[in-house]
């Protein structure tokens, strides 16, 4: 299943829209890799993630975050409120990178420490324990 939904911020109003799909609502949710733009307003808190609708095909889903772009406009060209980056339509949904790139990403993480907080969580993970939904998310959703 693939889904469209919305961030709304604290006064109601829409500021993003994506498109997301097979991950139960997980890249809806997601902040940590979102624009500079984004995250200046979901800091300010009180937003809000809506799922607006569901496909069965993933090209229905990208059709329509194009046409809520279109529709709520963007903020870059002075056409709306959205601080999306482009038109829509245009995920990297079943993108493969090859041995060589995917190489060049490990050797960048090498040397670089992991926070406790991750250390644990993937402990836990990876230890078969059933973790309740607090423990699971030790990040804020929204």
């Amino acid at each position: 299943m693939f889904y469209t939904y919305i961030w709304r911020d604290s006064a109601g109003l829409p500021f993003y829209v994506g498109k997301g799909g097979n991950d139960n609502g997980k890249r809806s949710r997601n902040v940590s890799m979102r624009s500079k733009e984004f995250k200046a307003i979901h800091a300010n808190g009180g937003c809000t993630v809506e799922m607006v609708d569901e496909f069965i095909l993933e090209s229905q889903a990208f059709a329509h975050e194009c046409e809520l772009i279109e529709r709520y406009g963007r903020a870059d060209r002075l056409e709306g409120c959205l601080v999306n980056q482009t038109d829509g339509g245009d995920g990297a949904s079943g993108a493969t990178r090859s041995q060589d790139a995917r190489g060049k990403i490990a050797a960048s993480k090498i040397g670089k420490p992991r926070p406790q907080w991750l250390k644990d969580h993937l402990s836990l993970l990876k230890s078969g324990v059933k973790l309740s939904r607090n423990t699971a998310r030790p990040y804020p959703l929204a």
